[in-house]
């Protein structure tokens, strides 16, 4: 009874995930940021680069800092 109970748990939680996914339109990639969100964007790469610094791996650190000045460049 109670693997009868979990396998039916299971399939309405991905029935939901599936229909939450349909559901929720994707937004276009090709659609332009506002300066708002590229500086957010920006900041949030930034401090995944300061992590990766701490940590000592300098080339994704770098990476991650070219990302911030890259989507930060268009403002």
């Amino acid at each position: 009874m109670n693997k009868l109970r979990r396998s039916a748990i299971a399939v309405l939680a991905a029935a939901t995930v599936t229909v939450g996914c349909l559901a929720i339109p994707a937004t276009a990639s090709a659609m332009p940021m506002s300066c708002t969100v590229r500086k957010q964007l920006a900041l949030s790469y930034y401090a995944t680069g300061q992590v990766f610094y701490a940590l000592g791996d300098d080339a994704n650190a770098y990476f991650w800092w070219g990302k911030a000045y890259g989507i930060v460049e268009g403002c």
